[in-house]
């Protein structure tokens, strides 16, 4: 992982530790997994099961050995925790649990994470059917839920309730055109986020683009949309909204992705010649 990926990741990581201190993530082998923590308070990392072995790089168990994080765990334990020794530390600890290894980059900050509960990964099978419950209709719902949002909120708490809303206010400049993240609501059962965009046109000319296109990136993540409710041109020097949602992840995983994030917003524009096609089923 390049390291400005990791400074990203690092970056959300202190961030959502500010309030969200405790944080339940699911194992995968292919990634790192940034791990603030603090010289003043422990970080304890629990797994799903007993540890197989632990290896690790600028970490000691034994508190006479100058290094850069302090170590505890015992072996048969599913959970070790850390400290950070020394200002500035940075370290990574691997894990093997299941045969698998599990790499965690530690980093010595002020905003640590005090517990990181971490669940098994779920099988594909059960991935791939947990999917196939998102159906285009309740992609719909999701849609005409956020873009009902202020209405519902008053008049029928009960339909949004659990619904989570931020409006960061975060703008992906693209030259021609701005997209401003006006709202961000996330569905915690179905694992899902609607965007509430507004596109503003900085040319004279019209904008178009392709809503099917239109998708998130969050640090070195690319999140396409499942479905969007766009109608891909921006009129001169005028603005335009759009909506569009993303379900997990494009392998088929929860992204559990915080209204927290930075989100940069990306999509393809077209020629004028070209007649935007629409991804609403």
């Amino acid at each position: 992982m390049k390291p400005l990926v990791n400074l990203l990741l690092l970056t959300a990581f202190s961030a959502a530790a500010q309030t969200e201190p405790i944080r339940t993530l699911t194992l995968n082998e292919l990634s790192v997994l940034p791990l603030p923590v603090s010289r003043t308070r422990v970080t304890t990392v629990t797994f799903p099961g007993p540890i197989d072995a632990i290896d690790a790089a600028n970490v000691s168990a034994d508190a006479r050995v100058p290094t850069g994080f302090q170590l505890s765990y015992q072996p048969g334990n599913a959970f070790f925790s850390v400290r950070a020794v020394v200002p500035g530390a940075s370290g990574n600890v691997n894990v093997v649990w299941k045969k698998k290894p599990y790499v965690l980059l530690l980093i010595e900050t002020n905003t640590p994470l005090l517990s990181v509960l971490l669940r098994e990964p779920v099988a594909p099978e059960t991935l791939l059917a947990s999917r196939q419950k998102t159906t285009p209709l309740q992609l719909v719902g999701l849609l005409q839920t956020a873009r009902a949002y202020p209405v519902l909120r008053t008049q029928h708490p009960d339909a949004v309730r659990g619904v989570k809303v931020a409006q960061p206010g975060q703008v992906s400049d693209l030259g021609a055109c701005e997209i401003h993240v006006a709202e961000v609501f996330r569905f915690e059962e179905q694992d899902a986020l609607v965007f509430h965009l507004l596109l503003k046109n900085k040319t004279a000319q019209e904008f178009r683009y392709e809503p099917a296109s239109l998708a998130v990136r969050v640090g070195g993540r690319l999140f396409p949309q499942a479905i969007s409710d766009a109608s891909g041109i921006v009129p001169p020097l005028g603005e335009a909204p759009a909506y569009f949602v993303i379900v997990g992840t494009p392998e088929g995983g929860r992204n559990e992705l915080s209204l927290k994030n930075e989100f940069h917003i990306t999509l393809r524009p077209v020629t004028p010649a070209a007649a935007p096609s629409s991804s609403r089923p």
